[in-house]
């Protein structure tokens, strides 16, 4: 009788919890969350009341707790914005194409002909001069 046990292939998916089952990140995320509501709580329960300060502080507190916890793809949200913003503000959605005739690209192929003839009269003129300063040593 033999025991098998499967073992996943994938060990970047595994998390070092530290506390309470909590990642570093869920922690400090937790962590920042309290210390922005908590103040906010007590400075305005008795001003606008007890309900409407617990309501407030869950609507403040809500966006570190969810800094914390929500992943996709394994990419946090902060990264997952990053990506959204740069894909739909900073890129732009209509690509133009360009159109290169045949006159444009028959003059490329010149400058680029043109280039190659002076970088190999180059090369030669410093092989003569190689060639010269050996001969005379």
């Amino acid at each position: 009788m033999e025991l098998e046990e499967n073992i996943t292939g994938d060990l970047s998916k595994i998390k070092a919890k530290i506390v309470f089952g909590l990642t570093l990140r869920q922690i400090i995320c937790f962590g920042l969350g309290l210390v922005v509501s908590l103040p906010f709580f007590f400075l305005t329960r008795k001003v606008i009341g007890l309900e409407m300060a617990a309501m407030l502080v869950m609507v403040m507190a809500s966006p570190f707790f969810v800094l914390g916890i929500y992943e996709k793809n394994g990419l946090p949200i902060e990264w997952i914005i990053f990506f959204y913003i740069k894909r739909v503000k900073l890129r732009s959605q209509i690509r133009e194409r360009k159109i290169i005739t045949e006159k444009e690209r028959e003059d490329r192929r010149e400058t680029v002909r043109k280039e190659i003839k002076e970088l190999e009269d180059k090369e030669k003129a410093s092989l003569r001069s190689n060639e010269k300063s050996k001969a005379l040593t």
